[in-house]
């Protein structure tokens, strides 16, 4: 079984604390980590738990510092987990199962339900909520109904047209613009379960996260086991982790201080910590600057991905600099509504 991922310098210590705890759990399973850089960092190379590495330049794109330049880096990096998934597909053939999972997760169990699914159904995809809320239901129309961070796969034909459906689409429009319907590789998803054969993954233990945290009540056993509604912990995806207070998230939820769920944010910061993480080192992206080192102005990609012909002969936009591109900008961009305000509505009040 491969499990695989997408990450950047910056982020690549909530990478190792994933690959750490899927090796724990499924300890002859492979971790593919594509890392959007231009050079492999050293603490990459040096970390035992990645089995496999490549630079998201060698995963194959046709065009891929011209796809780059025309997104902000979140959206460059979301738009290529359909990508790495070819890949490993590609080049690890002797296996059948592959999952992808955000970096920003962590494995509590081995993934026993996932690969029972997989001899029956070639695509697996986890709802962010499972339970009726008018709230929730009408935000997710705009965030989307499945969450990218999971998805598994059986290699499979019907798995392979929906890996290029979505990653045509992603090629053109993995922009997070809420206005457009569109919320970065996510919202696509929703479309999924029509156009393809997927089996949709309500078991609890799934994707915990605190858009959900509602109605997946977590409790420690006698004999330690984390359950959630039950059922086993599988992973908890701590999205936004360190930009939310995860504590006071909780409070309303669990407002026992000895609740183990403090324990998992507790344990999860430490991992963090041991991995390198720092949260006044911000690390730049190969892809954030111009190979001069001038850093990119947003305009300068708004430019180029709203007036493609202009700059048709560009081969590598990365060679330019601001100035090629906001020589032709007509009207200043508008500040667009981020990932943040969309999914701060979804956690953090008291449900009614």
């Amino acid at each position: 079984m491969i499990f695989c991922t997408v990450t950047t310098l910056n982020r690549i210590h909530t990478a190792m604390v994933m690959a750490k705890s899927v090796k724990e759990h499924h300890p002859h399973a492979i971790t593919a980590v594509c890392i959007v850089e231009e050079k492999v960092p050293m603490q990459a190379r040096r970390f035992k738990h990645f089995d496999h590495i490549v630079l998201a330049k060698d995963l194959g794109h046709p065009d891929f510092y011209r796809h780059m330049f025309k997104y902000q880096l979140n959206e460059g990096v979301w738009s290529l987990k359909p990508r790495m998934l070819q890949y490993v597909l590609r080049t690890f053939p002797e296996d059948s199962k592959f999952v992808y999972l955000d970096t920003d997760t962590k494995v509590y169990g081995p993934f026993h339900e996932v690969i029972t699914l997989l001899d029956q159904s070639p695509i697996v995809l986890t709802p962010h909520i499972t339970h009726p809320s008018v709230k929730d239901e009408l935000q997710l129309g705009m965030a989307g109904l499945y969450n990218s961070g999971f998805v598994a796969l059986k290699r499979s034909g019907e798995s392979n047209r929906f890996l290029h459906w979505w990653a045509g689409r992603l090629n053109r429009f993995c922009y997070l613009d809420v206005k457009q319907g569109i919320f970065g590789d996510q919202k696509w998803l929703d479309h999924a379960p029509v156009f393809f054969d997927v089996h949709i993954l309500k078991h609890p233990g799934y994707n915990v996260a605190v858009w959900n945290s509602y109605y997946r009540r977590i409790h420690r056993t006698n004999n330690g086991k984390i359950l959630v509604n039950g059922q086993p912990l599988r992973f908890y995806h701590f999205s936004r982790f360190g930009k939310m207070d995860y504590q006071k998230i909780h409070k309303n939820i669990y407002p026992d201080p000895s609740h183990p769920i403090y324990h998992l944010i507790d344990q999860y910061s430490r991992d963090l910590t041991e991995h390198g993480f720092n949260p006044s080192h911000k690390l730049p992206c190969s892809y954030d600057c111009y190979r001069s080192g001038e850093p990119i102005d947003l305009r300068a990609r708004l430019a180029y991905r709203n007036h493609p012909e202009r700059f048709a002969l560009i081969q590598n936009p990365y060679t330019m600099s601001n100035r090629t591109f906001l020589g032709h900008e007509e009207n200043p961009p508008r500040k667009r509504k981020g990932i943040s305000a969309v999914k701060r509505k979804l956690v953090g009040r008291k449900r009614n």
